[in-house]
């Protein structure tokens, strides 16, 4: 059965990569082989601080389902009117500056997402987060394993492209090694030539 083109190629790669003693493939081609596995084992290591930073980010969405609590806040100046952002969609969220008492009666202010347009003195049913700000609701489980997954992919995407980019350079750099050997052994072998042609 006729290999396809994506084997051929991997199998190419494969061959120009393991390691042997093939007395054809030169040091810098080793150190890029060596340079390679570096990078897939440090790819692979990376899961750990993705994972860890998927923790976080999803401990602190189950902290904030669990811990904030429903405020009623009492705007104290006219939001914004709404805002043609397309003809066929409107701005649905803006902010106001409300106030709103805290459990043991202490009294708050700050910023908080309203419904453009509503009025100053407007009563408004706002989610009190763990760390004080206030948000429209608190979060759903989905969200908060969303939230968890994108930033445990964030960070293994950016530490592949960080090693991809590392590899590449090194790459590059191993790329005109070798030319400039290649170019060495040519002209030697030039003048070798050159020498039995003469002696001839």
């Amino acid at each position: 059965m006729a290999m396809r083109g994506e084997d051929r190629r991997l199998l190419r790669f494969l061959r120009l990569h393991r390691f042997d003693r093939n007395p054809l493939r030169r040091r810098w081609d080793r150190l890029e082989s060596v340079t390679l596995v570096v990078a897939a084992v440090l790819f692979a290591l990376c899961a750990v601080p993705a994972v860890a930073v998927a923790g976080a980010f999803h401990a602190d969405g189950v902290a904030a389902e669990r811990h904030g609590r429903w405020v009623e806040a009492r705007l104290l100046a006219d939001a914004p009117a709404p805002m043609r952002v397309s003809p066929e969609s409107t701005m649905v969220r803006t902010t106001a500056k409300v106030r709103w008492s805290d459990a043991d009666g202490t009294v708050r202010t700050g910023v908080a997402p309203v419904v453009p347009g509503t009025e100053a003195g407007t009563t408004v049913r706002l989610w009190l987060a763990p760390g004080g700000k206030l948000v429209t609701g608190p979060p759903d489980r989905l969200e908060t394993v969303t939230r968890a997954v994108f930033a445990g992919v964030g960070v293994q995407l950016l530490a592949g492209g960080v090693l991809l980019l590392g590899y590449l350079t090194i790459r590059r750099l191993l790329d005109r090694r070798r030319a400039a050997a290649w170019d060495a052994a040519w002209s030697a072998a030039d003048l070798r030539w050159g020498r039995r042609g003469r002696s001839g």
